[in-house]
Parts: C-alpha cells; structure tokens; sequence
C-alpha cells in the first residue's frame, strides 16, 4: 500500500498522473495516494502476485482522463487525458507491464505468449495515434542498447516547405541525429528482442 511509506508518498505526491508497475494484488482500494485516485487497477489472472499495472491522478484531473482499453492478461491499461481546450490533441497513455522474454510466467496456462503482448501493443499504438499522442509508460523488460530511440524514416518524407526550400522532415531529423549526444543508456553494451520490439514502436 503506497500510503504505508512516507518516503514514496513524498516522492510522488507533486505529480498529476502516476502509472505504477509490478502493482501484484493491489487494487483501487489498496492502489492509494494522498490526493490522488485511482483509476484503474489491473491484477493478472494468472500468477496475480507478480506484474499488475495501476493508474492514479490527482482529484482535479479525474474528469478529464478515462479508461479507453484494457487488455487484463496481457497487462496493459489504456486511459484517455482530455486537453484543457479544444486547439489541442488528447493524449493515450499506456500502462503496460510485459515480462522478460524468457520469463516463466508465459509457461503459466492461459498466459499469452511473449510476442502477442507486442502485436496487441503495437495494433493500439497504430490506431490511438491517429486521434492524439501516444505515450507508453512502464516496465517492459526492453533492453534497448544503443538502438536509436527514433524513426526519421516513418516520417513524411514528402513534406516540404516549398517557400524556403527546406529539405523534408525525414531529412532534417537524420541530419540532426547525427549531432546528438549519446544516450545515457543503462542498457548500453546489449538489447534484448523485447527492446527490438519497444523501439519499432518510435
């Protein structure tokens, strides 16, 4: 219970949405924050002590976020902020908690196999972008490397600014990438499949 530890209670407490991890039997009841509620909580039918995920938001932000899609087994939680005025887009956030790829609890019985977590993700990523930002948020076991955290090439590389010249977005995003500094990558001398999977969703 999080209101149990004053250190994590003075941690969080600033912020307006938390989305918590590794949750395992908590539920709305027990998921708690001082000035905050809780959304949703989602406990796995199978091996429910481990993985579960739980959104929680400050009370004056309740009337503006909604639960959007669950996916109960694949522990994976969907809410909808609302913007605070029609000029700008919602935001779909996703909650997510996916075990290593070599984990045992896909040999539990009714678990979903490793690669069916990604295919649901990537199929809601596909379709909540075209109506907001999207945001995945949590733990998905992805070690990532030194694998590029973007994808100049899905950009429209059509897109022009005739008036001035400039070269298309996909372009000047390459350009740029080249200049950036390293990222500070806890996962630098490997990845895994899983931070494959995680970064084609860029």
């Amino acid at each position: 219970m999080l209101h149990s530890d004053d250190r994590i209670v003075h941690m969080l407490r600033p912020y307006d949405v938390l989305v918590l991890t590794n949750t395992g039997l908590d539920e709305e009841s027990t998921a708690c924050m001082p000035d905050h509620v809780c959304i949703r909580a989602l406990v796995r039918p199978t091996s429910p002590k481990d993985g579960g995920v739980a959104v929680l938001v400050k009370h004056h932000m309740q009337s503006r976020v909604k639960v959007v899609r669950e996916h109960n087994t694949m522990g994976m939680l969907w809410i909808q902020i609302s913007p605070v005025d029609s000029q700008h887009a919602p935001t779909f956030v996703c909650a997510c908690y996916i075990p290593w790829p070599d984990s045992r609890y896909y040999q539990n019985r009714g678990s979903p196999i490793c690669d069916e977590h990604w295919r649901h993700l990537s199929f809601d990523v596909a379709e909540f972008k075209q109506s907001g930002h999207v945001l995945l948020m949590g733990d998905m076991n992805a070690m990532t490397g030194s694998l590029p955290d973007f994808q100049a090439d899905e950009m429209d590389q059509e897109q022009t600014d005739d008036s001035m010249g400039m070269p298309a977005a996909a372009s000047a995003m390459q350009a740029l990438s080249q200049h950036l500094p390293a990222r500070d990558n806890m996962d630098s001398a490997k990845q895994n499949r899983s931070g494959v999977k995680l970064t084609d969703k860029s």
